[in-house]
């Protein structure tokens, strides 16, 4: 991938910062999922979990990035999900 040419309009930067995905999973229950960013850009933030979400799926998100004592609260939608290999992990 790293030949790929970026097409990106913002930078991403890498970014390990721990996040917390809620994703609601039918009325009233709701999942937590524990992950780490991989990077991150003012419009965007790329997260590798062991769950398949669909494009589209709102999501809510607590990251704590290192050195802030509160969580910062955001409201996210996926905007692509793919299956990747244990060797682009």
């Amino acid at each position: 991938m790293d030949n790929i040419q970026e097409r990106r309009k913002y930078i991403r930067t890498d970014a390990p910062i721990l996040v917390l995905i809620r994703v609601k999973n039918g009325e009233n229950s709701i999942e937590e999922i524990s992950a780490e960013s991989k990077n991150i850009s003012t419009v965007g933030m790329m997260v590798h979990i062991s769950k398949s979400l669909d494009s589209g799926q709102l999501v809510e998100l607590s990251l704590l990035p290192s050195g802030t004592p509160n969580p910062v609260h955001i409201k996210a939608k996926v905007i692509r999900s793919e299956k990747v290999s244990d060797s682009e992990t």
